[in-house]
């Protein structure tokens, strides 16, 4: 299979950047795939696992709301937060921790009406 160039970054800088197979990312409306010559394109990503076909192994990355965009060049995900997971179980657990807390802090009422 062909590689082609992926990169992520979000504002603290450049989290990944090499050669890559395929990428399996959480579109706001569903998960996608991406191969070598893919039609050029402009996606929403949410929070939720990326999964980087290196070539070599899977990757996994944790990935935040941010934008996928498919060039000539490559992909590029600009993203508010992507940190590396060890594996497919580690980034879900993750993923799920994240949800739960941002379900904590959009709606603290039934945080304190929990603990009573």
């Amino acid at each position: 299979m062909r590689a082609y160039n992926l990169s992520i970054l979000t504002p603290e800088g450049k989290v990944y950047d090499d050669e890559v197979q395929s990428v399996v990312a959480p579109g706001r409306l569903g998960s996608f795939g991406v191969l070598y010559q893919h039609a050029h394109m402009i996606a929403a990503v949410k929070l939720g696992v990326l999964q980087v076909d290196t070539g070599n192994g899977l990757r996994y990355f944790v990935l935040g709301d941010g934008i996928l965009e498919v060039t000539d060049n490559g992909v590029g995900i600009l993203a508010d937060d992507a940190q590396p997971a060890d594996s497919l179980d580690d980034a879900k657990k993750r993923v799920t921790a994240i949800e739960e807390q941002l379900k904590r802090m959009t709606h603290p009422e039934t945080t304190h009406a929990n603990a009573t």
